[in-house]
């Protein structure tokens, strides 16, 4: 009996998920963080796990919906959520990544030209003192006193 009912619930949840897939994602909704959307990682958890996937779901959203804020390490981007949780770019969605990738290209043509701009404003403001021009040195005179022979 309790198996029924929780069979039953889960298709519930899954048809909403479906329907908020084929009727509200587009108008609501920018482009989900993770390369499998949370309402396909939804439907996916309750066909696996059925309402065991329910805190999995909730988690995700949170995550998906949160603050989040991306790293850059040696092996690639690295998604932070606000929660703590870790993502890898091969979990992230490829056009977040790229937006990411162009925020993150900008910032650093943003920071070069701060950084040349700079140089050439201490250039111009540092003059470094002239040198006194070194005397000029006398040529030895014909006549050299040697001493000895």
């Amino acid at each position: 009996m309790y198996s029924l009912i929780e069979q039953l619930l889960a298709r519930c949840l899954t048809g909403l998920v479906k329907g908020y897939r084929r009727l509200l994602s587009q108008r609501l909704r920018r482009t989900c963080l993770f390369r499998q959307s949370c309402s396909e990682f939804a439907v996916a958890q309750l066909r696996e796990r059925r309402l065991r996937g329910v805190p999995r779901i909730i988690r995700r959203l949170q995550d998906c919906c949160g603050e989040y804020s991306v790293s850059f390490h040696e092996h690639g981007p690295v998604l932070r959520t606000r929660s703590g949780r870790l993502f890898a770019s091969r979990d992230l969605n490829p056009v977040i990544m790229s937006e990411t990738g162009r925020v993150r290209a900008r910032r650093i043509r943003g920071m070069v030209a701060a950084a040349s701009r700079r140089v050439a404003e201490l250039e111009s403001t540092h003059n470094p003192p002239e040198l006194a021009p070194e005397p000029p040195k006398s040529p030895r005179s014909s006549c050299e006193i040697t001493a000895g022979v």
